[in-house]
Formats: structure tokens, C-alpha cells, sequence
């Protein structure tokens, strides 16, 4: 989860929008908007990187539970969700994905 910092002081600004960026988020809308719903794109772990995401969901899920083996889920952070769909940075970044059309 991420949250960003927050400062004591807070301050209004008030200017027009970076036009590259206004661009740049309005392509990624455009892209979006033209995707086919009916061949949804469906991404995946390679084996090493699904490897890795069991390894740190297995550490987050521990620490969620504080560790006891209780198997309370009031605390877990992925209660209620298919974890095969969660992203993992750390997979990501050190083995490729694969994307397929079904």
C-alpha cells in the first residue's frame, strides 16, 4: 500500500495543467476506451516471477496476521480478493510478464 507524505503546512496552488501531461493521460484514456471488451487482455507471472509473488504475498500475509497462525483475515490487506490478480512490483521488475488473448 502506498500513501504519500503529507507536510504540516498546506498551501493553495492554483495554475493551468502541464500540457504534455494533460496529453499524455488523455492518450492513456483514448487507449483504454478503444480496448475490445469482448478479447480482454490477460496478463501473468512468468514461473519466476508468480515464484517470487507467493514468496512476498506469504511474508505479507503473515505479518497482516501478526505472525500468530491464528488465520484471522479481519487485518489481511488482500481479504476478499483472488491474490492471483495482485500485482507484485518486486516480480515485475525482475522477470517478464506474459499477456495473452483469450
Amino acid at each position: 500500500m502506498v500513501w504519500p507524505d503529507t507536510r504540516e503546512e498546506w498551501k493553495y496552488v492554483d495554475r493551468k495543467p502541464n500540457a504534455a501531461w494533460e496529453e499524455s493521460a488523455g492518450a492513456v484514456f483514448r487507449s483504454l476506451v478503444r480496448l475490445d471488451p469482448d478479447k480482454p487482455l490477460r496478463f501473468g507471472f512468468d514461473p519466476d516471477a508468480q515464484q517470487l509473488f507467493v514468496e512476498w504475498l506469504a511474508e505479507l500475509e503473515t505479518k497482516v496476521r501478526g505472525g500468530d497462525g491464528s488465520g484471522n483475515r479481519s487485518g489481511s490487506l488482500t481479504s476478499g480478493t483472488d491474490c492471483s490478480q495482485l500485482p507484485d512490483s518486486r516480480a515485475s521488475s525482475h522477470a517478464c510478464c506474459r499477456q495473452r488473448r483469450l
